[in-house]
């Protein structure tokens, strides 16, 4: 049997749970009351209680520690009415008491409104707490998100795959734009982390091997001309601005090419593996001839640059101007007098010498190589 009384303060007939246990005014006119006296006084309201809270700093962690010991197992009633009625005090709507959590007289909507309001009025400030409050526990947290993760790796996945499968698109887009704003920044991050994780990606590939390879081949094979444009792309950016990729990258293709035009394939392998030096002795080899004399103007001045490396364009050269001249990687003894199907072969070694390779003007490396001059001197020679 439900027991009803009168509010001294709106006169409205309630239910008793409405009420305090002392008092004749309801819960809802008391909380806004207070409202009122708190907007009048919100200045030193707020004041005493950062000094109070400051100078029993301790005492409150005590008595939540405390606290949350002693209810640690406490278990929500499951007897209770969830259909029972209940008045919100912030929103003043008669709701169920479902709508509001196992404490307090707020409802979950209002209190979800109030702390939403909170975090957008003061934004800046509670971004700075949360910061600075992760750096001091910074390594806590760390080692508390290890030992979960550990201890739930098969629930924290199975999570993962469903949320993804739901909002798939959304990622992807999110993804998508948020690498594209921060290209610099995602890149950086990546390095960072291979450099850290270095050993871990090597053992992780040397166990999967197999289904890397795989996976890697059916996602080529579905995105072919997506991934040979992007390599495109990304390759004609990079040779621009760093001439030791340009070298490595020219270096492999003339080796990949030669032993093509044979038959025979590089296999997979790496050419820094069988090249005698690093591609940065190279770069300083072929730098040191840049003022070679053979090499100079008729004024005696040095003309090649990295950035003047590239083909012979017959239409664009000017003999009179040096702005037009492009230089090219030659071999001193020619590639088709050195012949290799791999390598290994003694061939591929005194082809690919430091002493074999040259800066050459593009135009007199493109007049040798139709009049093959220098293959009649050398087999002269021979």
């Amino acid at each position: 049997m439900t027991i009803y009384k009168t509010c001294s303060f709106c006169n409205i007939e309630k239910n008793i749970i409405d009420f305090p246990k002392i008092g004749k005014q309801c819960k809802f006119c008391i909380s806004i009351k207070l409202k009122k006296y708190y907007q009048e006084n919100k200045i030193q309201i707020n004041k005493s209680t950062k000094l109070y809270r400051e100078e029993n700093k301790e005492y409150y962690k005590e008595y939540n520690k405390n606290y949350r010991n002693k209810n640690k197992n406490n278990i929500i009633c499951q007897d209770r009415d969830l259909t029972a009625p209940k008045i919100c005090f912030y929103c003043g709507i008669e709701k169920t008491i479902a709508e509001f959590p196992e404490k307090g007289n707020k409802c979950k909507r209002c209190t979800a409104d109030k702390s939403n309001k909170y975090y957008y009025d003061n934004k800046e400030v509670v971004l700075k707490n949360q910061k600075g409050w992760y750096q001091k526990n910074k390594e806590v947290i760390s080692i508390k998100n290890k030992e979960y993760q550990q201890n739930n790796k098969e629930d924290i996945s199975k999570r993962n795959k469903e949320h993804y499968q739901k909002n798939k698109e959304t990622i992807i887009e999110k993804t998508k734009k948020y690498y594209q704003e921060n290209i610099d920044i995602a890149s950086e991050k990546k390095r960072i982390y291979y450099k850290e994780n270095k050993n871990l990606n090597v053992e992780y590939r040397k166990k999967n091997k197999e289904i890397i390879s795989k996976k890697y081949k059916e996602y080529y094979e579905k995105n072919k001309p997506a991934i040979s444009t992007k390599c495109k792309t990304y390759n004609k950016k990079r040779k621009a601005t760093d001439p030791l990729f340009k070298l490595r990258f020219s270096v492999s293709n003339s080796i990949r090419g030669s032993l093509k035009r044979l038959l025979s394939s590089k296999g997979g392998k790496s050419v820094s593996q069988y090249i005698p030096y690093i591609m940065e002795e190279l770069k300083n080899h072929l730098e040191s001839l840049f003022s070679h004399p053979a090499n100079l103007t008729s004024d005696n001045e040095v003309w090649m640059t990295w950035e003047n490396w590239g083909s012979y364009k017959r239409k664009n050269w000017n003999d009179n101007d040096t702005t037009t001249w492009v230089w090219q990687l030659d071999h001193i003894i020619p590639h088709s007098m050195l012949p290799y199907t791999s390598m290994e072969d003694d061939n591929f070694k005194k082809c690919w010498a430091l002493e074999n390779l040259r800066p050459l003007r593009a135009d007199i490396n493109q007049q040798d190589g139709v009049t093959r001059i220098r293959h009649k001197v050398l087999n002269d020679s021979i």
